[in-house]
């Protein structure tokens, strides 16, 4: 009885040994180098979501919007976030890689001072230079890690807000949480000057308001520190976000029945800017006056920024 060559095995073991080789490292660069771009490109996708969050709340539709809206973006999700294992800054240009346009799925273009009435925004960051270290080995391609994210504007039906109402065209403190006994007029003024409560429902529903105006010197030292402590932004309309006031509009019961926007000036002094909700549109529009918050089906609350995409 003859058996197989002892050389012959020899070589079928080491032609599967080298295709077993081959796939071992195959394998080894799908993990490798996929666990690699799957972190950054998640560290890519913060950073968009971030600078699209940032730019869109700057959409207010006032001159310069988009101008300060790419400025934003560009700061808070590149500057403020870093990619490639947190190694270094993500580079979102505020010329180029932040677009706007007047809806979803519209074009998109770059920030300029022609149109005050784009209500989308798109962000884009690639990280340039990703080799494969593995998976070249085997002939495949270095993709370039893209991300991309857009964010618009809806209403609300939480949202962060001074304690404050429009009652009888006039602004009042006011407790939007529970009772106005609850708060001293040092804290009302600390809310006032700083970024207020979170979590306040939109709904129309019956809130504490000062109508005894109990409150007034307060409020106007509160408004007046807020003001002068504004970033210098000179005072034209629209310069900053903290000068306009989202706040509700309540009846005679102290009902929310709308929500309003007012612009802040020197002083303490207020400008009603119009009904969010109205039928005529506020000035400039009706998201003028932009807060943080959560956004809602059927909300009447303030608009807030969205991703959309």
């Amino acid at each position: 009885m003859k058996h197989p060559s002892t050389s012959r095995q020899r070589g079928v073991f080491t032609v599967i040994t080298a295709i077993g080789a081959v796939l071992l490292v195959v394998i080894l660069g799908f993990v490798v180098d996929g666990s690699r771009l799957m972190v950054i490109q998640a560290e890519l996708q913060n950073a968009t979501d971030a600078c699209a969050l940032a730019a869109a709340a700057e959409l207010n539709g006032l001159t310069g919007a988009t101008y300060r809206a790419a400025a934003a973006g560009s700061q808070v999700g590149g500057a403020l976030n870093k990619k490639n294992f947190q190694a270094v800054s993500v580079d979102i240009s505020p010329t180029t890689d932040i677009t706007f346009s007047t809806s979803l799925n519209g074009t998109y273009f770059a920030a300029s001072a022609s149109s005050t009435n784009y209500k989308f925004v798109q962000c884009t960051a690639t990280h340039n230079g990703w080799i494969n270290v593995f998976m070249g080995l085997v002939g495949l391609a270095d993709d370039v890690p893209v991300a991309s994210s857009k964010a618009g504007l809806q209403q609300t039906s939480k949202v962060c807000v001074l304690p404050l109402a429009w009652s009888g065209a006039s602004l009042r403190v006011a407790n939007l949480e529970t009772s106005l006994s609850s708060k001293t007029a040092s804290q009302y003024s600390d809310l006032i000057t700083g970024g207020g409560s979170c979590g306040i429902s939109t709904d129309k529903r019956i809130v504490s308001v000062d109508l005894t105006n109990s409150l007034n010197t307060t409020l106007t030292s509160a408004l007046t520190s807020r003001y002068n402590n504004d970033p210098s932004f000179g005072t034209g309309v629209g310069r900053s976000s903290r000068r306009f006031l989202a706040v509700p509009s309540v009846d005679a019961s102290a009902k929310i029945s709308s929500w309003v926007c007012l612009e802040l000036g020197a002083g303490g002094s207020i400008t009603y800017r119009g009904d969010i909700n109205g039928p005529t549109v506020p000035f400039p529009n009706n998201n003028t006056c932009i807060a943080s918050g959560i956004a809602g089906t059927g909300a009447i609350g303030p608009f807030t920024p969205v991703l959309v995409r």
